[in-house]
């Protein structure tokens, strides 16, 4: 009999296509595109989303909150990667 390690990790199928996944929360991620069920919803306007992250991040329109602020100008930004890119405009100078 062959261990795991021989075998290689162990997969998860999605049981509606052929996705498959070492980690079963990308698997159970994956499946809520299937069902259409969004379980992070909106308390200001009712939007699901299918990860928390995206929640959080929608949230920000609402609330107008900007975390990342530049430490070179007035900017700020929703996003870290924003506020990356926006840092390259910067250096260029």
């Amino acid at each position: 009999m062959r261990n795991e390690f021989e075998c290689g990790p162990k997969h998860y199928q999605c049981p509606l296509c052929d996705y498959s996944s070492i980690q079963w929360g990308n698997v159970k991620r994956h499946i809520l595109k299937h069902t259409g069920e969004r379980p992070f919803k909106c308390s200001y306007c009712g939007k699901g989303f299918i990860q928390k992250h995206y929640l959080t991040a929608h949230l920000m329109d609402h609330t107008g909150e900007r975390p990342y602020k530049c430490k070179m100008c007035t900017k700020s930004f929703k996003r870290k990667d924003a506020l990356k890119t926006h840092l390259i405009v910067h250096f260029q100078k």
